[in-house]
């Protein structure tokens, strides 16, 4: 009786672990490790990128100072380069991309005269040298976003003070040019996020006035258009992050809750091939803005950011839109911070710099952690014209496993459970 028990009781959990969902693995194990000193002096509110051999760093601020110099790190050899002097004021809030052979920079803030930057330079990290890059047709400004399109770096939005701009250009390395883009069907904001799908640039939430927007649209380059996207399940924010996978935009965290000025928990991805939307389940890990998110290949991995008015976090989730389960990272083994930055080496986190110790004072450590990967049947589709699966939620619904699937693993259990009791009945 005892073993049939067992058997029944394995049976049971036969059929529950063939419920998506129905199990999180959140007991992955994360393999952190902090990076050596590097030649930097400490700061927050820089840019990084990831050239394929190493992050680049440059600008920042920390108190009472703003950087103009950079280095070089490459996370698997540990070893750091400070850059060559750039051709460019000291600033934050500007934006980096990498086009596959410069790191491309540009805006900004302050000059001397507290004004934001309208100039900008490309870094060639095999030369070690820079060149200034022309004049753009759009005005100073900084918290603007970049994407880099395969040809172009698009550039949309920002801010000088409390005035917001709806306007952006291209900037393509090869012809040395620029030119403006089509009028935007959105509101002009900062502090929004944006992602290239392969085909479209996707600007999402951020502000205008201290108003926080929850719309967005798609640009097209090729036909130099804008078109609408769904209405998103979410509430307007800004300082939130959001990461391409290949057939989904992530939405996640931000500020501000009910106008309070709390920190936002929920997130929502959108399908840019279908135009829909779906709720992500809560994560394990606290409400927070001015965090960083990164795709690693299988899963968004968000880390650190603000929990509170004085309060940062040192911990961070990873979610695995496959599966639709995240994944507690847990603490870092350096001390909770914002504005810092954070890229993706393969299926690892590397993050640097941010704001502030308990003096006011810029960090200058980092630390890398290896994702678990899924396995190849648990990865996600691959490419912006991915349809949704036949057992995939529809429009709006929540990470929530479907109907038919949890009737079909229950009664496969209960098969299951049947035998056992056709053989017990034969041998008693």
């Amino acid at each position: 009786m005892t073993a049939f028990r067992g058997a029944v009781v394995a049976a049971v959990l036969v059929a529950l672990t063939a419920v998506p969902g129905a199990a999180s693995d959140t007991q992955d194990r994360v393999r952190w490790r902090t990076l050596p000193g590097g030649p930097l002096e400490p700061r927050g509110f820089h840019e990084a990128v990831w050239t394929g051999r190493e992050m680049v760093m440059w600008g920042g601020a920390s108190a009472g100072e703003v950087y103009a110099d950079g280095a070089g790190h490459d996370p698997r050899s540990g070893e750091w380069r400070p850059l060559a002097p750039a051709p460019l004021e000291a600033r934050t809030g500007h934006v980096a991309v990498w086009s596959g052979e410069e790191v491309l920079i540009w805006g900004g803030c302050c000059d001397r005269q507290g004004n934001e930057f309208d100039d900008g330079a490309a870094y060639d990290p095999e030369a070690d040298s820079w060149r200034p890059l022309p004049d753009a047709p759009i005005g100073r400004r900084s918290a603007h976003t970049a994407v880099w399109t395969g040809t172009e770096m698009l550039v949309w939005g920002g801010s000088v003070f409390v005035r917001a701009f709806g306007d952006g250009a291209a900037y393509d390395p090869r012809t040395d040019r620029w030119r403006p883009l089509a009028d935007a069907p959105i509101a002009p904001r900062s502090d929004h996020t944006a992602v290239w799908t392969g085909r479209e640039m996707i600007v999402w939430g951020g502000q205008r006035a201290g108003r926080t927007l929850g719309d967005g649209a798609a640009y097209d380059p090729e036909g130099d258009r804008w078109l609408g996207i769904g209405e998103a399940p979410l509430g307007p924010r800004a300082a939130h992050t959001a990461v391409w996978t290949g057939a989904e935009m992530i939405v996640w965290g931000g500020c501000c809750a009910g106008g309070a000025g709390a920190p936002l928990g929920d997130g929502a991805a959108y399908n840019a091939a279908e135009g829909t939307w779906r709720t992500l389940k809560p994560p394990p890990i606290e409400p927070r803005e001015s965090h960083t998110a990164v795709w690693t290949g299988s899963a968004m991995a968000v880390w650190g950011g603000r929990v509170g008015a004085e309060e940062a976090a040192s911990d961070g989730a990873a979610y695995r839109p496959r599966t639709r389960e995240w994944v507690r990272l847990g603490d870092a083994p350096i001390p909770p911070r914002a504005g810092h930055a954070a890229v993706a080496v393969g299926s690892r986190m590397v993050v640097w710099g941010g704001c502030c110790d308990s003096a006011g004072r810029a960090f200058g450590d980092g630390a890398q952690a290896a994702i678990p990967r899924l396995r190849r049947e648990d990865r996600p589709e691959r490419g912006p014209s991915a349809t949704r699966r036949p057992d995939a939620p529809g429009p709006g619904s929540t990470d929530a496993s479907s109907p038919l699937r949890i009737v079909a693993a229950v009664l496969a259990g209960l098969a299951l459970i049947a035998v056992l009791l056709g053989r017990r009945r034969a041998t008693s």
